[in-house]
């Protein structure tokens, strides 16, 4: 993982973001740029620009819904790679973003904008 880009893909991705007023429409706005941008290829490094910006950019009620999906997707990302996980210590969002279906969208409108 380079943080230096996904340092730069985060400032790029705030400066689209900020003119958002929703939590999803900002991580709409980010993803598209850090899906295109010319320096991050990683879909990770992408993906993290973008998030971290929205977060910089959100409320304290965002910033909760954000870190309570990404706690979720790391916690099934450990899972996945065989990490022991106890999944009834983990809260449920009560109002979740769709930070991930929000992600493969922008992936889906990527590769319709390119054909």
């Amino acid at each position: 993982m380079n943080n230096a880009v996904i340092s730069i893909v985060c400032t790029e991705c705030k400066s689209a973001a900020e003119k958002e007023t929703t939590v999803r429409g900002r991580l709409i706005a980010a993803f598209k740029v850090a899906r295109n941008h010319w320096m991050a290829t990683d879909e990770q490094e992408q993906f993290q620009g973008a998030v971290a910006a929205v977060h910089i950019l959100s409320n304290e009620e965002d910033k909760r819904r954000l870190e309570q999906e990404l706690l979720l997707l790391r916690t099934l990302n450990a899972a996945s790679s065989g990490v022991p996980v106890a999944f009834e210590d983990l809260p449920v969002p009560t109002d979740p973003i769709g930070v991930l279906g929000l992600w493969h969208e922008s992936k889906h409108e990527q590769a319709k904008g390119q054909a």
